[in-house]
């Protein structure tokens, strides 16, 4: 186990303890890390091959002790700590908003020049590394927006060489099971452009789909949101609903209530829409370009 971990960097626990009697990806495997007074929860997941792993970023530095609790007995109880050292060279943290703009920890602006490449992860290698020599020329680009799932559609019509879920497209998918395989891959991708500098923004959910991954019911939205949340790449990345998906217009968000906003990306405002219960969510956007609707869950 990690004796130390900069601050900002991913802290890992993996370890192998074979499920027989139930679905691996069902069971709750989560640690409590302390500093001093302070608690923070991170939950863990199935990542294949009868491992299981959480991930935790310390976002100060200092002493941490952490104990892991689970319903799986070889899991529950084990107990560590480790020391956070100061950053990485290069290293700024988690971008978040700062008001109508977006900043790092550790203070410095990021300007999200970008665009989009919607089945990116899903192609060929080659093309993928293309890609990344030719962003590591462009000066001052910061952020690809890119898709989870495949993408079918004009120009897009491969089919990819991983799924998101165990399965394939003769024999349907089983929702209740993640592909760890599929989202390694995913990963990796995001790390490649973190190397040079670039954010990924994922798009969670939306309508160029032949597979049926854009007609999950509620319940397996949820684990899929779960799953993807309990990975977290090491730190939060950008996260969006793509506004087309009929997820959002069918109000099949899990229920909830949700701080509702729309943000105009063109002039930079933010307007507040107030707190709405999932089953009376109704948003009516202006009639203008350059429109985008965030929800926060309201706990």
């Amino acid at each position: 186990m990690q004796s130390s971990i900069p601050l900002w960097g991913m802290w890992e626990f993996t370890k192998e303890q074979p499920v027989t009697n139930r679905n691996p990806f069902d069971l709750e495997i989560k640690a409590v890390f302390q500093k001093g007074n302070r608690k923070l929860t991170s939950y863990g997941f199935y990542d294949g091959s009868d491992t299981f792993k959480i991930r935790f970023m310390p976002d100060c530095e200092g002493e941490w002790a952490y104990e892991i609790f689970s319903e799986i007995p070889g899991l529950n109880g084990i107990t560590g700590c480790f020391t956070c050292t100061p950053p990485e060279e290069g290293e700024h943290g988690v971008a978040r908003t700062r008001g109508l703009h977006f900043a790092y920890d550790d203070g410095s602006p990021l300007y999200p020049l970008g665009t989009t490449c919607y089945a990116w992860v899903h192609q060929p290698a080659e093309l993928r590394r293309q890609t990344i020599e030719s962003l590591k020329k462009t000066p001052g680009f910061k952020k690809i927006r890119m898709c989870v799932f495949p993408k079918h559609y004009d120009f897009n019509k491969n089919e990819p060489e991983l799924y998101p879920f165990e399965g394939n497209l003769e024999t349907g998918f089983d929702y209740t099971r993640p592909n760890p395989k599929f989202y390694a891959h995913l990963e990796q991708c995001i790390w490649d452009l973190k190397d040079i500098g670039v954010e990924a923004d994922l798009i969670l959910f939306y309508a160029y789909d032949h597979w049926g991954f854009a007609k999950m019911d509620q319940c397996c939205n949820r684990r899929y949101l779960k799953y993807i949340a309990y990975l977290d790449f090491s730190r939060p990345r950008f996260r969006a609903f793509h506004s087309d998906h009929p997820y959002l217009g069918r109000n099949n968000l899990p229920k909830g209530n949700y701080k509702v906003d729309i943000i105009d990306t063109w002039n930079m405002t933010i307007t507040d829409c107030g707190v709405m219960a999932m089953e009376n969510l109704y948003v009516e956007l202006p009639a203008r370009q350059y429109m985008a609707v965030r929800f926060t869950v309201v706990e």
